[in-house]
C-alpha cells in the first residue's frame, strides 16, 4: 500500500549545549483518501493508469484526482536550528534550560501561505512559549519555545513531552516531533561521619556499630545502595579514598575477618534503600565479640550504588564513600581457679587434670601471664598439712605462666595416705605476677581442697547358704571383714537382721521376738552370731527357703554392709502315704459300676506341693471288656485333698457263673522331687462281682482231693447234684494253677491246684455248685535264694549311677512261688544324699522267674568327696521251711571318681604401690569340680627381685579350710608402701596342700606379683629464668629433684632457640642436647647441673637475648616446668675518641672533626661535642660555646663519622677546643675514651688587626647575623648581638 512504502530520511545524532537531537527516518502518507492503492499496483516513475499509485525514490509522491501524472507533496517538520537542513523528531533538554525549535518545509511543492498551530500538554516542569504563525515563501520556519525548570528533584525518569502541529488545521503532512526532558540534579550522598565506635561485647550476644548515610536532595525514586564491610587489606588496593584526616598509618591493629577462622566482624553486605524525602538512614553493622583479650581494632566500609542506570546517568555522586569502625575491645582477662573446691581422695593421685587457673568466659589473650599459687591451711578443724596429707610441688609457693593459646593451665596436686582421719582440708590461693590494664580481678582467687577419708568398714555374713532339717539348728555369724584385724576401726555401730519370708516364713523358724539387733561391732568385737530353729511340721510340703537380710542401725556412711543377705534351706522330712481305703470291695453283677476310693493315711496333710498317682485296673478271674470296663485315671493330690473316688464301671453279661474278681493298683507318678518320702500303702484293692442269678446246680462230687507228687494222676468226679436239666447245659471242665501230678523234682511248698467248672452256655436256671474242687500236691524238695555276689562296687558316675544287683536261685529247683522284700540300709552312704533307698517287695519267683534284678540308684554329682557304703537285705515275705535265704545282704561301694582343681584366680597380679593402700586380694578358688570334703591349704610368698619387710609382708601360713560351702578364699597381701621411686618389683605367691589328695589337684600352684611402681621423681629448674654475661662463656642450668629415688635416671636437657628467636645459634650461643643423670639416693634440694655454651662475639651495644632450656619428658620424672630461659646480658663496652687530638685547616675555611669507636656495635651511638673555648685573632673575648650532635651507626670498629667546623671570618685565624661531653645508646657499656678533646685551627687568607671591628661589626652583623648563618659566633667586643 502506498502508505507504507514511503520515503525514509537518514537518522543522526547532534549534540548540543543544551540537548541532544534525534533525527529519524518517517513515514508520510500522501495520496487522496478516495483512492485505495494495492502493492501491485505502484509506479516508479511519469504517468499513471487509472488505480495505480505514484512513488517517487527521491521524496514524496501525490497524486490528485484521476490524473496521471505524479507529482511531490509538501511535507512539514520541525527543526533544531533555524539553519538545520534535517529535521529531528526528539530533541533530549535537561532541567534548567530553554528548548527552540522551528516548523519548517521539509520537500514537495511549496507555494501560498500556511496558517500553523502548535500544541504542547501541560506540565509542571518546563513552560511553554509559543503563538500561532503562517508559513510562505518569505517565512519558512516557525519558531516555538519551552523554558524546562530545574526543580531540585533528583533521579527523575525521562520526560517525554510531544510537540505537535496542525498546518492549515491538518496534522496529516507533520512529522512527528517530541521533546524528552532529562533530570539534571545531582544527588549526594555518603557517610555522615569519617569514623565510628562500637565497643566489643556491650550488648551480647551480638553488638553493633550504628552507622549514618546521608544524602543532600529528595528524590522522585527509592535509591537502593550497597553498604560493604571491608577488612584494611581489602580495601587498600580498592583506591576508594580514607575519609579525612585518616591515614593507612592510623590504621595499626585491622580487625580480621577469616571465614572458618578469626573474625572481629560480620562481613554481610547491606542492602539499603532512600525514600524519596528521606535525608538520613542509620544501619548497623554487627561487630563479633571473639573472646579474645587484644587492643582495638579497626576495618573499614564502602558505600556503593547498586542500581546500572543510576550509576550511567551520573546523577548520583558518592562523598565520603568511606568510614572506618573502631572496635574497643572489651574481652578483659580475669584468671581464678576453675571450681570453688576440689575434692580428693586419700591414696589417690592427682596430677595435671583436676586443678586448674581458668582464663574466664573462655576468652583468648594475645599476651602471656604469670601467675603465683600459695598453699595455706583452711580455717576448719581437719587442717591438711602440707607435704604430709598434699603438696602441689616442692615448695607451697609455685609460679604458673599462661601462654595466649593456653586457656587454662592445671596444678599438680599429689594427695598423701595419712591413715584413717577423717576429712581433711587445705586452700589454695592465686595472685598475678605480671599485672595488666587488660587483666580484671581474679574470678575464684581461692579454692579448697577437700580430701576425703576412703577407708570404710565392711561387715556381713560368714557364711552363706545354710540348709537345716524340720527340727534342726543352725548359727549364722556377722563379722567385720574390713579393715583387717591389724587395722584400726574407729567407729560404733550396730547391724539389725531381718528375717525375709519366701517359700518359708517366720511360722517355720524360731527366733527371738522382734528383728534381732547385733553389736556394738567396734575395735574389739568385730563378730557376733545368733542361732535359728527350723520348726517340724505335719506339711508335706517340699524343702523352703528364706532369707536373712542385714541393715545399719541409724545413719553410718563409713559402713559398708556386704554380703547383707544369705539364704536359708529348709530340707522337709515328713513321709506322706496314699492308699486305698477300703481294699476289697462287691458289687453284685446286676449293679453298673463298683467306686474305689483312695485317701491320704496316716494324718500327714499336702501343703504348697502336689502328688500325682496312677490309678489302674487288672485283671482277676474278671476281664477287663467281659465283666467290667478297664480303667486308668491320674489322681492328683495337693492342698485340701484327702480323698478321690474313683468309678469302675461293671458289665452285666447275664451269664451263669461264679463270683469273679478284678484288682486295682496305684503307681506313683510325680512328687515334686520328692518322691521318696511317698509311699502307696495300700497299693492294691480287690473288686469281687457277684453273679445273682439262680438255677440248676451242677458240681463237683467233694470239695477237696489230696494225692502225692509221685502219683501219675488225680482223679475227679462232676455230677448234678441239685435241680433237674430240661435242655442241654455244656458244662466245661478246667484246672486252675496247674495239672500235672508227676513228680518234678522242684522245691515248693504242698501245691494245690484247682478243678472248676464253667457253664459254657450259661442259663439263668443252671447253678454250678460246687463249682470247684481243690488239689492238693504233697512237696518234700527244699531251694535257697540270695544274691549273687556279697559285695558290689560303683563309681559315681558309672553306668549314669544305675547298679543292677542280682538275685538268684542258688541251690535247687524253684517250683514254687516266693515272695521277697528288698530294702537297702545306710552305712557311711546315707539315703537321698549318695543313693535313693529301696524298701518294697519284690516280684513273685516262681518256676519260670528264677531271677530278679533291682536296680539302685546312686545320686551322681561333681562333688569331691571320700568313697561311701551302705548295703542291700533281702527277707521272705511268708517265711517257709523249703526256702532259705543266704546271703541276706549284700554290701555296696559308691567309688567316688569325682575331682577338684584349686588354684589363684590369676596366674599373674599386678598392684601400683600406692593402689588400694597397698592391700592386695589374691583370690584362691575351686577352679574345676565341685568340693564335697574338706581340704586344707598353706600358702607362702617367695622372694623375687622383690625382697619380703622391705617390698612386701612375707606370708607362711595355713588358711582357712574349703568345703561345700566354702569355695573361695582371699589372702590379702600388704605391698609395703613409700615414696621411694624404683624399678618395679616381682614376687611369687605359693600354695600347697597340707594333706595330699589324688582327687585335688592345685594348679596354678603360684602366682606372680608384680608391685609397679607409681612414685615420680619430680624435677625443677632452680630458676625459672638464668641471667648470665656474655663473657662467662657458659651457662650452668641447674635442677633439683625429689624425692629420694632408688633408681638412676637419665633425662635430656635441649638448649634451643625461642619460638621467636631473640639469641641464635650459634651466633650467639650453640644449640646442643645434655644428659643430666640423677644417681640413685640423691638426697633432695642436690643441685644437679649441666653446661650449655655461650659465645662472646666481641660486639657491644647488643639487646639482651634469651634461648630456652627444654627438658625432655622421661618416664619417672614429672616436670614441673619443663621450659627455663637464659638470659645472656651483653657485658661487651665500646668507647668513643677523637680521631686525632688536633685538627688544623688552611685556605678552606672549615674542617672536619671526626670521632671512632674501638669496637663493633650492634646499635648506633650519639655523640655530642662541645666547642668548650675559643679564640679569634680578631677578638679579644670568647665564643659562646656550641654543641654539635653525630651518630656513629652500628658496625664494625673504627669507622669514623665527622662534622665540619667552619671559620665565617673573611679573613683570619680561628682557634678552638672542642671536646666529647656525652656518648648514649640505647642499651649496652659505651664511654668517652682517649683523646676526648681536641684543639681545632681554621686558617683563612688572614686576620688584619686593624680591621677586626670593621668584619666583626660589618660581616657579622649585616650578613652572617641578618642570614643566620652562624650567630654563636657573633664577636662579644664588636657589640653585635644577633
Amino acid at each position: 500500500m502506498f502508505h507504507q512504502r514511503a520515503a525514509k530520511v537518514l537518522c543522526f545524532v547532534f549534540i548540543t549545549a543544551i540537548g541532544i537531537t534525534l533525527v529519524a527516518s518517517q513515514t508520510v502518507t500522501c495520496y487522496t483518501s478516495s483512492t485505495t492503492c494495492t502493492s501491485t499496483s505502484v509506479i516508479l516513475t511519469g504517468t499513471r493508469t487509472a488505480g495505480q499509485c505514484c512513488l517517487n525514490r527521491g521524496g514524496r509522491s501525490y497524486k490528485t484526482g484521476t490524473s496521471t501524472t505524479c507529482t511531490p507533496c509538501v511535507v512539514y517538520g520541525f527543526f533544531q536550528f533555524l539553519n538545520s537542513t534535517a529535521p529531528s523528531t526528539t530533541v533530549y533538554q535537561k532541567e534548567g534550560s530553554q528548548l527552540t525549535g522551528y516548523l519548517g518545509f521539509v520537500n514537495g511543492t511549496f507555494s501560498g501561505t500556511h496558517f500553523v498551530t502548535f500544541t504542547v500538554p501541560d506540565n509542571n516542569r518546563y513552560i511553554k512559549s509559543f503563538t500561532p504563525g503562517v508559513l510562505n515563501n518569505a517565512a519558512t520556519r516557525l519558531q516555538f519555545t519551552l523554558n524546562i525548570i530545574q526543580d531540585n528533584i533528583a533521579l527523575q525518569p525521562p520526560l517525554s513531552v510531544p510537540v505537535s502541529a496542525l498546518v492549515d488545521g491538518s496534522s496529516e503532512f507533520v512529522l512527528p516531533f517530541s521533546a524528552t526532558i532529562l533530570d539534571a540534579d545531582v544527588v549526594t550522598i555518603g557517610f555522615r561521619e569519617s569514623d565510628y565506635s562500637v565497643t566489643e561485647g556491650a550488648s551480647p550476644p551480638d553488638q553493633y556499630a550504628r552507622v549514618k548515610l546521608a544524602k543532600d536532595k529528595t528524590i522522585a525514586q527509592p535509591l537502593s545502595v550497597q553498604v560493604v564491610p571491608l577488612t584494611v587489606d581489602q580495601f587498600r588496593p580498592l583506591g576508594i579514598p580514607l575519609p579525612d584526616g585518616i591515614t593507612f598509618a592510623d590504621l595499626t591493629n585491622p580487625a580480621q575477618y577469616i571465614p572458618n577462622g578469626p573474625m572481629d566482624f560480620n562481613k554481610t553486605i547491606l542492602n539499603l534503600t532512600f525514600t524519596s524525602s528521606q535525608r538520613e538512614m542509620n544501619f548497623n553493622v554487627a561487630i563479633v565479640d571473639d573472646l579474645i583479650n587484644e587492643s582495638d581494632q579497626q576495618f573499614i566500609c564502602i558505600v556503593r550504588l547498586t542500581n546500572p542506570s543510576v550509576i550511567a546517568s551520573g546523577n548520583v555522586i558518592i562523598k565520603n564513600p568511606s568510614t572506618v569502625i573502631r572496635i574497643d575491645d572489651n574481652d578483659p582477662i580475669s584468671i581464678g581457679f576453675g571450681a570453688d573446691t576440689y575434692t580428693f581422695t586419700k591414696g589417690q593421685q592427682i596430677w595435671y587434670d583436676t586443678v586448674k587457673l581458668i582464663k574466664d568466659d573462655g576468652v583468648v589473650s594475645e599476651q602471656t601471664f604469670t601467675v603465683t599459687v600459695i598453699a595455706q591451711p583452711n580455717a576448719v578443724d581437719n587442717q591438711a598439712m602440707y607435704d604430709k596429707d598434699y603438696d602441689i610441688g616442692p615448695l607451697s609457693e609455685q609460679t604458673f605462666t599462661i601462654t595466649p593459646d593456653q586457656q587454662y593451665v592445671s596444678i599438680g596436686v599429689n594427695i598423701y595416705d595419712a591413715g584413717l582421719t577423717g576429712t581433711l582440708q587445705a586452700k589454695l590461693v592465686s595472685t598475678q605476677v605480671a599485672n595488666t590494664p587488660s587483666y580484671s580481678a581474679p574470678h575464684n582467687p581461692t579454692t579448697i581442697l577437700l580430701i576425703l577419708d576412703n577407708k570404710v568398714a565392711i561387715v556381713g555374713f560368714v557364711n552363706r547358704g545354710a540348709v537345716v532339717t524340720e527340727g534342726g539348728d543352725f548359727i549364722e555369724c556377722v563379722a567385720v571383714t574390713d579393715p583387717s584385724p591389724d587395722l584400726d576401726m574407729r567407729l560404733s555401730f550396730y547391724i539389725q537382721v531381718l528375717l525375709v519370708p519366701d517359700t518359708a516364713d517366720a511360722s517355720d523358724v524360731f527366733t527371738s521376738d522382734g528383728p534381732i539387733i547385733l553389736g556394738p561391732f567396734d575395735d574389739t568385737n568385730r563378730m557376733y552370731c545368733f542361732s535359728t530353729t527350723a520348726l517340724a511340721d505335719e506339711y508335706f510340703e517340699g524343702n523352703q527357703t528364706f532369707t536373712y537380710s542385714l541393715t545399719l542401725v541409724g545413719e553410718q556412711t563409713r559402713v559398708v554392709v556386704s554380703p547383707n543377705v544369705t539364704m536359708v534351706t529348709i530340707l522337709d522330712n515328713t513321709t506322706l502315704t496314699i492308699g486305698f481305703d477300703p481294699i476289697q470291695y462287691a458289687v453284685n453283677e446286676s449293679y453298673f459300676y463298683v467306686t474305689f476310693g483312695v485317701s491320704i493315711l496316716g494324718g500327714a496333710t499336702i501343703q504348697g506341693a502336689s502328688v500325682g498317682v496312677m490309678f489302674s485296673t487288672g485283671d482277676g478271674t474278671a476281664l477287663a471288656g467281659q465283666d467290667y470296663n478297664q480303667t486308668a485315671q491320674l489322681l492328683t493330690f495337693k492342698e485340701n485333698t484327702a480323698y478321690i473316688p474313683v468309678a469302675v464301671g461293671i458289665i452285666n453279661n447275664g451269664y451263669y457263673e461264679d463270683d469273679i474278681i478284678f484288682q486295682a493298683n496305684l503307681a506313683l507318678q510325680s512328687a515334686g522331687g520328692y518322691e521318696q518320702f511317698v509311699t502307696l500303702s495300700p497299693a492294691m484293692a480287690t473288686a469281687t462281682i457277684i453273679d445273682d442269678i439262680n438255677g440248676v446246680t451242677i458240681g463237683f462230687d467233694q470239695t477237696g482231693y489230696s494225692f502225692l507228687e509221685n502219683q501219675r494222676y488225680a482223679r475227679v468226679s462232676v455230677r448234678v447234684l441239685q435241680g433237674q436239666l430240661k435242655k442241654s447245659v455244656a458244662v466245661q471242665f478246667r484246672t486252675i494253677r496247674g495239672s500235672a501230678v508227676v513228680d518234678d523234682g522242684l522245691a515248693e511248698d504242698d501245691e494245690s491246684f484247682s478243678a472248676q467248672l464253667l457253664a459254657v452256655s450259661p442259663s439263668g436256671l443252671v447253678t454250678i455248685a460246687p463249682a470247684t474242687t481243690l488239689i492238693t500236691i504233697i512237696d518234700t524238695n527244699s531251694v535257697i535264694i540270695g544274691f549273687e555276689k556279697q559285695s558290689y562296687q560303683i563309681s559315681k558316675h558309672q553306668n549314669q549311677g544305675r547298679l543292677p544287683v542280682k538275685i538268684q536261685v542258688l541251690q535247687g529247683t524253684f517250683g514254687r512261688t516266693v515272695l521277697l522284700h528288698f530294702k537297702t540300709r545306710d552305712g557311711s552312704a546315707i539315703a537321698s544324699t549318695n543313693y535313693i533307698s529301696i524298701d518294697y517287695a519284690l516280684p513273685a519267683m516262681n518256676f519260670s522267674v528264677h531271677e530278679l534284678t533291682v536296680n539302685v540308684s546312686i545320686i551322681v554329682n561333681d562333688l569331691a568327696e571320700d568313697d561311701k557304703v551302705f548295703s542291700v537285705e533281702l527277707s521272705l515275705i511268708s517265711p517257709s521251711s523249703r526256702v532259705t535265704i543266704a546271703p541276706i545282704s549284700a554290701q555296696v561301694t559308691i567309688i567316688d571318681d569325682s575331682s577338684v582343681t584349686i588354684g589363684f584366680e590369676h596366674g599373674n597380679y599386678k598392684i601400683s604401690k600406692h593402689q588400694n593402700q597397698g592391700r592386695l586380694p589374691v583370690k584362691i578358688q575351686v577352679l574345676q569340680g565341685i568340693l564335697g570334703r574338706t581340704v586344707l591349704l598353706h600358702v607362702k610368698t617367695r622372694d623375687g627381685s622383690a625382697i619380703a619387710s622391705k617390698n612386701y609382708i612375707s606370708i607362711d601360713s595355713d588358711l582357712p579350710a574349703l568345703n561345700f560351702s566354702v569355695h573361695e578364699l582371699t589372702v590379702d597381701v600388704s605391698i609395703v608402701v613409700n615414696g621411694l621411686a624404683e624399678d618395679d618389683k616381682v614376687f611369687s605367691v605359693e600354695l600347697s596342700l597340707i594333706s595330699p589328695s589324688s582327687r585335688v589337684t592345685i594348679a596354678p600352684r603360684s602366682a606372680q606379683v608384680t608391685i609397679i611402681d607409681d612414685n615420680a621423681i619430680y624435677l625443677v629448674p632452680t630458676k625459672a629464668t638464668y641471667v648470665l654475661r656474655e663473657n662467662q662463656k657458659q651457662a650452668m642450668v641447674c635442677f633439683v629433684a625429689a624425692p629420694v629415688a632408688a633408681l638412676r635416671v637419665n633425662v635430656t636437657v635441649v638448649a634451643m632457640e625461642d619460638d621467636v628467636p631473640s639469641a641464635r645459634s650459634p651466633q650467639h650461643f650453640i644449640a646442643s642436647s645434655v644428659r643430666l643423670t640423677i644417681p640413685p639416693y640423691t638426697p633432695p634440694q642436690t643441685e644437679l647441673c649441666v653446661a650449655f655454651t655461650i659465645i662472646d662475639n666481641k660486639v657491644a651495644l647488643e639487646p639482651n637475648k634469651t634461648f630456652s632450656i627444654k627438658v625432655m619428658p622421661s618416664p619417672k620424672v614429672v616436670l614441673l616446668r619443663p621450659i627455663s630461659h637464659v638470659l645472656i646480658v651483653d657485658d661487651d663496652a665500646v668507647s668513643v675518641n677523637f680521631t686525632s687530638s688536633n685538627y688544623t685547616s688552611v685556605g678552606s675555611g672549615y674542617t672536619a672533626v671526626c670521632v671512632s669507636k674501638d669496637a663493633a656495635t650492634a646499635s648506633n651511638i650519639n655523640v655530642e661535642i662541645t666547642l668548650t673555648s675559643a679564640n679569634a685573632s680578631c677578638t679579644s673575648g670568647d665564643f659562646s660555646p656550641v654543641v654539635y650532635s653525630t651518630v656513629l651507626v652500628a658496625g664494625p670498629a673504627g669507622v669514623p663519622t665527622c662534622i665540619n667546623v667552619t671559620n665565617y671570618l673573611w679573613e683570619g685565624r680561628s682557634s678552638f677546643r672542642m671536646s666529647i661531653t656525652k656518648v648514649t645508646a640505647a642499651e649496652g657499656i659505651v664511654k668517652v675514651g682517649a683523646p676526648s678533646s681536641a684543639s681545632v685551627s681554621i686558617f683563612n687568607a688572614g686576620c688584619l688587626e686593624n680591621e677586626d671591628t670593621f668584619l666583626c661589626h660589618y660581616v657579622f652583623g649585616t650578613f652572617l647575623c641578618q642570614l643566620k648563618v652562624y650567630n654563636q659566633l657573633c664577636c662579644r667586643t664588636c657589640g653585635v648581638i644577633c
